[in-house]
């Protein structure tokens, strides 16, 4: 069953972002150094109560979802239930993903994001929830 929650345990929530099939491709700076801003919100999705990924909302309500590698096969069930409670903090959502991530695309938009637009390196989005 999968549940979503607020949580501020920001050692999880930096656990889930500098996991090594996460970190290299949001980070840049040397993991170790990173702490999770107190300023977001941080929505965690269990699975059977398992931590298995998160939202973080940043105060202009920017977004970025992180999903573990081994629950990755449930990603459109864990990202509905995420902007589900998402919705409760806001009514619209922002987001940026880099064109070499076209499977994170494709996510975007089976979650019912819409292009607001792109450039040579990004595409922009926002979700209505």
């Amino acid at each position: 069953m999968i549940t979503v929650s607020e949580t501020d345990d920001r050692d999880l929530v930096k656990e889930i972002m500098t996991h090594e099939d996460i970190w290299w491709r949001i980070g840049g700076e040397d993991p170790d150094d990173f702490y999770p801003p107190a300023d977001c919100i941080y929505l965690l999705a269990r699975i059977d109560d398992v931590p298995a990924g998160l939202l973080v909302l940043l105060p202009d309500f920017d977004s970025h979802f992180q999903l573990l590698p081994q629950f990755r096969d449930q990603k459109y069930a864990v990202g509905a239930a995420i902007l589900a409670k998402a919705k409760e903090y806001t009514g619209r959502i922002t987001t940026e993903i880099g064109k070499e991530h076209a499977n994170v695309h494709h996510f975007a938009l089976k979650n019912g994001y819409t292009v607001l637009k792109e450039d040579k390196d990004n595409w922009y989005y926002e979700k209505v929830l």
